[in-house]
């Protein structure tokens, strides 16, 4: 990367610190990083790299592109969930679609109707520090259910689209986040023990013993969220 092309991202960057937090340090905390480390990579002479890069794009749901480039628009499309959140002063209550264990294929033929996720009922999910595109998902069938009795059939999660331009990083998530994929075939709750990069295929392993790995190519998964939190009741 040449040095003008990486002053002028880390401009763009600073731009986001002074417009989405309260500085460097918040900024840092809202994407999951040390303050030293963004720091040091916004200091002159040093570079962003494509790890931190990712990190922006997925808490703020900036535009990838927009960053690299500072052409087209700078944020992902935004849905209109942002309408179906109430305030209680410092607390904030999401009212997310929720996609039934009765709705799974109807939510599979009509993922990308905007009219269609919006008519579903709403789930109350207190809101995080993470912007995106969130959708809450009933859990059904057993294979994600083991010993240690996290997951339990109709528990309901909570999870944030992961956009396609992040695909090709999921691995350094894999460790993290447990994930529900939206497979041509169904959708499916399942951790990510392996991406094959090269041939665009993700392994996916049920906790439960029984079910064997599963390895799906990603030409026929729609889309991918990672589970930010599970609840068992309608508790905020």
């Amino acid at each position: 990367m040449n040095i003008n092309k990486n002053t002028e991202i880390q401009q763009r960057v600073r731009e986001l610190v002074k417009e989405l937090s309260n500085g460097v340090s918040d900024f840092a905390s809202k994407i999951g990083t040390h303050q030293s480390t963004l720091s040091r990579a916004l200091a002159e002479g040093n570079t962003l790299g494509d790890g931190l890069i990712n990190k922006i794009v997925i808490a703020f749901d900036i535009k990838k592109d927009w960053i690299m480039t500072g052409v087209g628009e700078k944020y992902e499309k935004k849905s209109s969930q942002d309408i179906n959140e109430v305030s209680y002063g410092d607390f904030i209550v999401m009212n997310v679609p929720l996609v039934s264990r009765y709705a799974y294929d109807d939510y599979l033929n009509n993922y990308l109707d905007d009219d269609y996720v919006n008519r579903l009922p709403k789930f109350p999910f207190s809101k995080g520090g993470e912007q995106g595109r969130y959708i809450a998902f009933e859990m059904e069938g057993d294979s994600m259910i083991d010993d240690t009795d996290r997951y339990v059939e109709g528990a309901i999660l909570l999870c944030r689209e992961i956009p396609k331009s992040l695909w090709g990083q999921i691995t350094q998530y894999m460790k993290k986040w447990d994930f529900v994929i939206v497979h041509k075939e169904g959708i499916l709750i399942k951790r990510v023990v392996n991406h094959d990069v090269e041939n665009h295929r993700l392994t996916l392993h049920s906790l439960n013993p029984l079910y064997s790995d599963r390895v799906v190519d990603l030409v026929d998964v729609r889309q991918i969220f990672n589970v930010v939190k599970l609840q068992r009741g309608m508790q905020i």
